[in-house]
């Protein structure tokens, strides 16, 4: 199936995804939150390389929309859903230069 990709969808300013789903390169790495509550969301998508159960790590790629260093939210307005944004994703080569910590992956469910 290819690497498995994660996207995320946070409330500005918090830490815990709302929603999570997955999605792989064989799928065109398309996705669809469907069960987000109406309101505004930042978008970060990326790799678990190691395991270890966190996104955007050293070695992992990682991505936000438009992008990592300068995320902007998505409206969700009420019977709408985020679906196949385009999330820019590159690796992250070094923690000193990180501009977003690593991001915990909840369990799917």
């Amino acid at each position: 199936m290819g690497e498995r990709v994660y996207v995320l969808a946070f409330q500005p300013g918090t830490t815990a995804p709302i929603e999570q789903t997955e999605t792989f390169q064989e799928a065109n790495f398309g996705y669809n939150l469907s069960s987000l509550p109406p309101g505004d969301y930042i978008l970060y998508a990326g790799t678990d390389r190691d395991g270890d159960g966190f996104i955007c790590d050293v070695g992992d790629l990682c991505g936000a929309m438009p992008t990592v260093a300068a995320p902007l939210p998505l409206s969700v307005a009420a019977g709408s859903r985020l679906i196949d944004k385009d999330i820019p994703m590159a690796e992250v080569v070094t923690g000193a230069g990180a501009t977003v910590p690593p991001l915990h992956l909840p369990r799917m469910r």
